[in-house]
């Protein structure tokens, strides 16, 4: 499968409108037909199994956003108001 790249195409396809699905339902289905030689792949993940996969993806995000507020002395009481932008902003994580 790995040297398939038109069925890792499809699987990176299917695996983008899963996140973006999660944000709005607490559990999607992912299903390619015929990945490879006529099998199907059907599985399910959750909003919670999704966070736990990219969990510390997601904390080496927030490195260099707490590393440069640390350098211009700011904290988290010196903000009223942020705007989240993006699908993943929707993650209660992220939030």
């Amino acid at each position: 499968l790995s040297d398939n790249i038109v069925a890792l195409c499809r699987i990176r396809a299917e695996c983008r409108h899963a996140r973006r699905t999660l944000c709005f339902v607490p559990e999607v289905n992912i299903e390619i037909k015929s990945i490879v030689d006529d099998i199907d792949l059907r599985s399910s993940i959750s909003l919670t199994g999704f966070e736990e996969l990219c969990h510390d993806l997601l904390a080496d995000l927030m490195k260099p956003v707490e590393k440069e507020l640390e350098k211009v002395r700011f904290n988290k009481s010196n903000f009223k108001d942020i705007i989240l932008v993006g699908s993943l902003t929707r993650l209660p994580f992220v939030r």
